[in-house]
């Protein structure tokens, strides 16, 4: 064998192993049921008024699954801190303005030359101040029942700068 059929036999191993491997697991909601200790502990933190957001005039960006413990219940700070920064992270940029840009330098023959570049400017499509992310009061696990699963609804108001 040489070196490139086995390099060719490893890397078709990992792409059998990492698409059987990570296929994603099927989860149903338990929030009804009061076995779970952290079912309370979610139904505490949405109904604080940490998690309470104004939406008049914010708009929905979109809803995505929180894996939660009771060690990330602990401190509910850090989770509000936590759900802002996703919040913050799904925002795009949006292209804004194309403008022409002086770009100056020294030629090869020691002379002072300057050249004309087109330039995009971008802007974030949401304020980034303004986003933030609100548990829902809805509690998943997967099969197993060893993991536990919240929605999270962000939210953020449309930055001005960013509409043409």
């Amino acid at each position: 064998m040489n070196t490139k059929s086995i390099a060719t036999k490893i890397i078709a191993g990992t792409m059998a192993l990492s698409q059987t491997a990570c296929k994603r697991e099927p989860i149903h909601q338990i929030t009804n049921v009061t076995k779970y200790p952290i079912i309370e502990r979610v139904d505490s933190f949405t109904k604080s008024a940490l998690n309470d957001v104004d939406t008049t005039f914010a708009e929905r960006i979109k809803v995505d699954t929180l894996e939660i413990s009771n060690k990330k219940l602990n401190d509910k700070n850090k989770l509000v801190e936590y759900l802002d920064k996703n919040a913050r992270r799904s925002n795009s940029e949006v292209l804004v303005d194309t403008r022409p840009v002086y770009s100056f330098g020294m030629r090869y023959d020691g002379k002072m030359g300057y050249r004309l570049r087109m330039e995009n400017f971008y802007e974030p499509k949401y304020i980034p101040s303004e986003m933030a992310g609100v548990m829902q009061n809805k509690v998943y696990t997967n099969k197993s029942e060893d993991k536990f699963f919240v929605p999270v609804t962000y939210y953020g108001i449309r930055n001005p700068k960013a509409e043409k």
